[in-house]
This record gives structure tokens, C-alpha cells and sequence, in this order.
């Protein structure tokens, strides 16, 4: 079984294609390779299950910092006059708007791949980030 390496624009990021057999038992469970939960930093929990084109991705649940700009958003919203319920309200609207905009653009790139296309890193996380400054 071999493996498939992809390193990205971030210096130590890369991701590594790599299967296990398991069992599914009559109650539908299995057990993630120990090697796959501790390489990817798993805990016991909720995963994320996908279904993809016949396949099921499985992934980790994990807190960061990273995807999280509520702080930026709190801070534009703050600096554009909002405040009180008013400030609750707009902030939770436009966190919304910014999840459906990822999920969207989540969905074209799944789609562009499933049809010969993509784009590469760096060309995905500069349209993350001009997108980002239109909402």
C-alpha cells in the first residue's frame, strides 16, 4: 500500500494518501487505524462523515483557531457603528453568510475536480481570501 504525498503552500503542511482494511459490523461501527487517529490527533468524539461520489470520508472534528474570524468580524462590525442587539444580530447574520460562502466554494471545487479541473493551493486559498473581504 502505497502513498500519495501533497505538500502546500504552508512550510510543513502536507497530506498523505494511505489505506487500512476494516470491518464494518452488523451495527454499522468500525475502527479508525490506531496509526490514522494518532497521526491526524483524534480524540474520542464526533466525526464528520461525507458522502462522496459512493465513497465516505470520514473526518476529524478539531477545534481551530485558524477558519475561526469571528474576532475580525466582531471587530469590522464594531468599527461600522454596530452595537447591542443590533451588533448581535448583524454578527450572527454575516457569520452565516461567511459559512454558506465556504460551503459554496467547497462545492465548486468538488465539482471542477470531478470534472478534469482544480486549482492548486495557492490559487484556492487567494480566492478564500479576496471572497472573505466582499462579505
Amino acid at each position: 500500500m502505497g502513498s500519495l504525498a501533497y505538500t502546500g503552500i504552508e512550510e510543513g503542511f502536507s497530506m498523505t494518501r494511505k489505506s487500512r482494511l476494516a470491518t464494518v459490523t452488523k451495527k454499522r461501527q468500525f475502527t479508525i487505524p490506531k496509526d490514522f487517529f494518532e497521526e491526524l490527533g483524534m480524540k474520542p468524539g464526533k466525526v464528520r462523515c461525507i458522502l462522496d461520489n459512493g465513497r465516505i470520508i470520514i473526518e476529524p472534528i478539531q477545534s481551530t483557531s485558524f477558519w475561526d474570524f469571528s474576532g475580525d468580524l466582531l471587530e469590522e462590525l464594531v468599527n461600522e457603528g454596530f452595537e447591542g442587539k443590533e451588533l448581535v444580530n448583524e454578527f450572527k447574520q454575516r457569520k452565516e453568510t461567511v459559512k454558506k460562502a465556504f460551503a459554496l466554494m467547497v462545492e465548486e471545487a468538488r465539482e471542477e475536480i470531478e470534472q478534469g479541473g482544480g486549482k492548486d493551493a495557492e490559487e484556492l486559498f487567494a480566492e478564500i481570501l479576496d471572497t472573505e473581504k466582499e462579505i
